[in-house]
Parts: structure tokens; sequence; C-alpha cells
């Protein structure tokens, strides 16, 4: 029995080293109602392309830089300015507009204290589905006005997923990670007073992906302006979390989590109000929504039937007197 065991064993270990990670909408875009925890770091080499990589970047030190939310489009102040987005992510006073569909990750705009940019031609932030050497190019294009002059920006998106392999960061370790290569090469074009502007930027970026993650584990990055000095940083990420606003409810527990046939929510209530929960798929539609209920103070009982949801993670939003109040993730098996 020597034998046969020893080729399983290698058989094992040599599909173990070949196991590619693939990106794809349900284990890659965000998911609204997520709240992630980032940290600035020093730049750093981003290390070898190709298979089977280990990176070590446990020794990174960073401050904590703050946290960004994922949103409903809608739920922002700036929402109706970009009807091609389906979910935004919101940190302090920016908002990132994305739309997140079965085939690609999609920048289409942004919006400030300062500047708003709705892309006519978005931005391919990732492709589905997405492996180790996959590879593609896009074009995107918007106008904006800056200290009151228009400009015009046009450039070119190349991103290769040029290596997977083992992440090691001060969050953790990451097996199966893939790396995405992104090189950005654009121009912001103006006419000030009859005289012609011209801005050209670089962006060289590595990021670090896992399949349920749901966002990057990591970037090193390089961007230059008109060629001068590169502006070199890293950023790692902590894991994301559901989010919850405590003024409504002292807590909320869900479970079986995994799910096959029914969730259980557990809602233990500040005072009477109108519970209604919805269950949201990873584009952030609402795939299956209860009935409004009343709660009474103290804990109250739901239940969900999912039995006949596709298996996948989804997201648990409830909500208290038309107020979104907690978020969850939840996974449906079968």
């Amino acid at each position: 029995m020597k034998k046969p065991l020893l080729f399983l064993s290698i058989v094992l270990t040599t599909f173990s080293l070949c196991a590619q990670p693939t990106l794809t909408p349900s284990n890659s875009n965000p998911i609204i109602g997520e709240v992630v925890t980032s940290y600035d770091a020093p730049y750093v080499s981003p290390g070898n392309a190709g298979a089977n990589q280990t990176w070590d970047f446990s020794s990174l030190s960073g401050a904590s830089a703050g946290t960004y939310s994922v949103v409903s489009t809608a739920s922002t102040p700036s929402g109706v300015n970009f009807p091609n987005s389906n979910m935004c992510i919101h940190a302090d006073t920016n908002y990132a507009y994305f739309n997140a569909n079965s085939s690609s990750f999609q920048y289409v705009g942004l919006s400030s204290d300062t500047i708003n940019m709705s892309y006519s031609n978005p931005q391919d932030w990732l492709r589905y589905p997405m492996t180790f050497n996959s590879s593609y190019s896009d074009d995107f294009a918007v106008t904006f006005n800056s200290m009151s002059v228009q400009f015009f920006r046009k450039g070119i998106a190349k991103v290769t997923a040029d290596a997977y392999g083992t992440l090691i960061t001060p969050v953790g370790t990451f097996n199966n990670t893939l790396r995405v290569h992104t090189i950005l090469s654009y121009k912001d074009s103006a006419n000030y007073m009859g005289f012609p502007i011209e801005i050209i930027y670089g962006e060289d970026e590595y990021s670090w992906y896992s399949p349920g993650a749901h966002h990057p584990l990591l970037s090193i990055s390089s961007d230059t302006t008109d060629g001068g000095t590169p502006d070199q940083y890293s950023s790692y990420y902590g894991l994301s979390t559901g989010v919850e606003k405590n003024d409504i409810f002292f807590s909320l527990s869900i479970f079986p989590n995994p799910a096959s046939s029914n969730l259980h929510f557990n809602i233990n209530a500040i005072e009477n109000k109108n519970i209604e929960i919805q269950l949201l798929n990873t584009l952030g539609s609402v795939v299956k929504s209860s009935i409004k209920e009343k709660a009474h103070t103290g804990n109250n009982f739901f239940n969900v039937l999912v039995a006949d949801l596709p298996e996948g993670i989804y997201l648990a939003r409830v909500i208290v007197d038309g107020i979104e109040s907690a978020t969850r993730r939840v996974v449906i098996i079968k």
C-alpha cells in the first residue's frame, strides 16, 4: 500500500501547488453594508511575479488611515449624478462610485467637497473571471471642473494578473491570493484664458485579492505627475465587518450562519419599532424581503426562509421604521 499512498500524496501536493485562485463577481465585488479598515504604510518592493509565490509583508508598520464603507448609491448626497452606479465606497467626505455587475467592477466617478467627476467612459477595475495570466486594456474618459476650469481626462488602464500564492500581512496569512498589476496612463487637458494646459499622470499599482474577501488585502503603489519624483506608498486592509447603529437596538444575532433552510434573527430592541429584514446578493439587489413586523422592547425573534435561494454570500439588512439600521454577512449552503 505504500506506493499507492505515496503516489496519492504526490498528486495531492501537486494539485495544491497548482491550484489557481479565480476572481468572480460573487467572490470579489464589494458588498453593500461592509466596513473595511485601511492602514497606511511605507513603500516596499512588490516582490516576484509567477506561480506559487509567497509574499511576506508581516513587518509592514502602518497607522490606521480610518475606515471606508460600502453603501448604496441612492443613499449618498450626489448619487443622482451617477445613474450608472449601483454602489459607492464612502470615506469621510469622499464618495467613489462603482458599477458592480456580472462581467466587471467599474469605476464610474467621484464626488467630494471640491470636485465631481462622472465618467463618460468608465474604467474597468476588474474584469471577470480573472485568474493567473488574465490581462486586458481599457480606455476611460471623464470631463470635470476644477477651480472653475473645465478639464478633459483620457487614459488607458493595462491590467494583468501576474502572480498567485500566499500573502502575509500584519492582519494575517492569506492563502490562494491573486496579484493584479494595474498600470494607468492618463492626461488632463484644459484651456485657461487662451493658454493650453496639459498634465500627464502615471500610476503603477500591485493589489492582492483573495476570493471571498470582497476587497483588496494589500496595495503597493507608485504614482507620478509629469514624470516627476514618484509618490510611493503601501496600504493594507483589515477584514470587513457589518454596519450596525446601536441607538435603535441593543444587539442583533443571526443563526445558523451558514444556513441552508432558515435564518433566525434575534433582535434585542430598545423600544417598540417596525422591523423589516432584507437579503441582498453581492450586486446589492434585494432578493428577499420579509413582511414588516412589530418589534417590542426586549428580545424579538424573526425567521426568514432561505431554502429557495442559490448557494452563496448574501447581506442581511435590518430596516427599523424605514431606516437601514444594521447589516450582517450571511452564507447560504446546500
